[in-house]
C-alpha cells in the first residue's frame, strides 16, 4: 500500500513576532498564521508585501496568511480561496474586515515576505497564532514559508487533497453561441482571449479569481476555488 500511495510535500509558515514588551518570539505553522483582536476594539493593521506598502490601514477582527495545505480550515471559514496542494501560492485573508469593507484578501506567491504591523496596539491589542501556538500582544508579524523544511504527506491513490479543488468551467463564445467545457487542472485555467468570451459561467459552487503574474509568460489567468455561492464573471 505504501508503494502505491501518492505523496505531497508541504511546507510551513514562520511568524517572527514583535511583542510590546521588545520580545521576539518565532513559531512555525502548516496551515495558517493569524492575527486576531484581543479586545471589544477592532484590529487595526498595516500589510507590507515583500518590502512595499500595500494596506496603510485595515480595520478588522483580524488577517491571516495560509498555506495550500491550510485553505481549507480556518482561511476557507473567513472566505477565503482554496487553493491547490501543489500551487506555489498563498492566500492573505481579512477576517470580519470594516474598513475596507469590501476587500477580500489576495493570493501571493509562495516566496513573499509578508509583514503585519498593528496600529494602535496600545489600546487595540493583538495576538498572533501559529495553527495552535499563540503569541499575546503583538506589535509586528514577519510572515514568509519556511523553504527548508518540508513535509512529506501520504495518500491512496485518488485520495489526495488536490482532487477537492477539480471542478468544470463553461466558457460561452460570442460568435459561436455554444457552450464550450473546459475541465480545470490544478484549479488554474488561462483567460481565453476577450474577444472570443461572452462570459464565464460557474457550475456548482464556484468563484473565479482574477490574478497578475500566475507564471512567467501568463500575463493573466483565472483561479477558480470552491465556495458557497457562485459568482458570475460577465466581462
Amino acid at each position: 500500500r505504501l508503494t502505491k500511495a501518492e505523496t505531497v510535500r508541504i511546507r510551513p509558515l514562520v511568524a517572527r513576532c514583535e511583542t510590546a514588551s521588545g520580545a521576539l518570539i518565532e513559531e512555525r505553522a502548516f496551515n495558517e498564521v493569524s492575527l486576531l483582536r484581543q479586545t471589544a476594539q477592532s484590529a487595526k493593521l498595516k500589510i507590507i508585501v515583500d518590502g512595499a506598502e500595500r494596506m496603510a490601514e485595515l480595520l478588522c477582527d483580524g488577517v491571516l496568511v495560509s498555506t495550500p495545505a491550510g485553505s481549507t480550515a480556518y482561511n476557507f471559514s473567513a472566505h477565503g480561496p482554496i487553493l491547490p496542494i501543489n500551487s506555489r501560492l498563498l492566500a492573505l485573508t481579512p477576517i470580519s474586515a470594516f474598513r475596507p469593507r469590501r476587500w477580500r484578501g489576495a493570493l501571493l506567491p509562495h516566496r513573499a515576505q509578508v509583514r503585519i504591523e498593528v496600529l494602535e496596539s496600545e489600546r487595540r491589542g493583538v495576538s498572533a497564532a501559529a495553527d495552535n501556538l499563540e503569541t499575546r500582544d503583538v506589535v509586528a508579524v514577519d510572515i514568509r514559508e519556511d523553504s527548508g523544511t518540508a513535509l512529506t504527506l501520504m495518500f491512496d491513490q485518488g485520495h489526495a487533497l488536490d482532487e477537492r479543488t477539480q471542478t468544470t468551467v463553461v466558457v460561452v463564445a460570442r460568435d459561436l453561441g455554444q457552450a464550450r467545457v473546459i475541465h480545470v487542472q490544478d484549479g488554474v485555467i488561462e483567460r481565453p482571449a476577450q474577444a472570443d468570451v461572452h462570459a464565464l459561467i460557474h457550475i456548482g459552487r464556484v468563484r473565479i479569481h482574477h490574478v497578475r503574474g500566475r507564471r512567467e509568460g501568463a500575463s493573466r489567468g483565472v483561479v477558480v476555488d470552491e465556495t458557497e455561492q457562485a459568482v458570475a464573471d460577465g466581462d
